[in-house]
């Protein structure tokens, strides 16, 4: 197993991009159901309740339902009118989960490098991780070879 700082970073911003939409979208789907009104406070702990068994990434944090009472006409309303229903809204936000994000560093931040080396003097792994890279250059003249427009065949 070889561990590399380089990669570690490279991880890192690769396991954040890959959390990047879900977690948007999650937070769009939370933003909306917090604009919604709903009739009591048990529709409002139902949607929540179906809300986060759809969200994977995200996790709410403080939510409350608070009561909302809204008023009938334009502007501000007369002093001792009572408003014309009560309803329920969501309030809260939503946070990342750093222990989930923490487990997808650790996943991926190794790689198993092998070797058919059977004698008993042990390579390196710098040696081994050298040769392993000096390979790319000829392998990318390869794949140009094998690619249709080269093919003489074909003209």
């Amino acid at each position: 197993m070889v561990y590399s700082e380089a990669r570690q970073q490279r991880v890192h911003r690769t396991v954040d991009q890959q959390r990047a939409k879900p977690r948007d979208a999650g937070r769009k789907a939370f933003k909306k159901l917090c604009a919604q009104t709903f009739a009591c406070a048990v529709d409002a702990r139902q949607a929540l309740a179906q809300f986060k068994a759809t969200v994977e990434v995200t996790r709410s944090a403080g939510e409350e339902i608070r009561p909302s009472a809204p008023y009938g006409g334009h502007g501000r309303p007369a002093p001792g009118q009572p408003p014309e229903r009560v309803d329920s809204v969501i309030a809260g936000a939503l946070a990342s989960s750093l222990a989930q994000r923490r487990a997808l560093w650790a996943q991926q931040r190794g790689f198993v490098l092998a070797t058919n080396e059977l004698e008993d003097r042990a390579l390196r792994v710098q040696e081994v991780l050298g040769a392993y890279k000096a390979q790319s250059a000829p392998e990318r003249g390869g794949r140009f070879r094998k690619a249709p427009q080269f093919l003489a065949s074909s003209l």
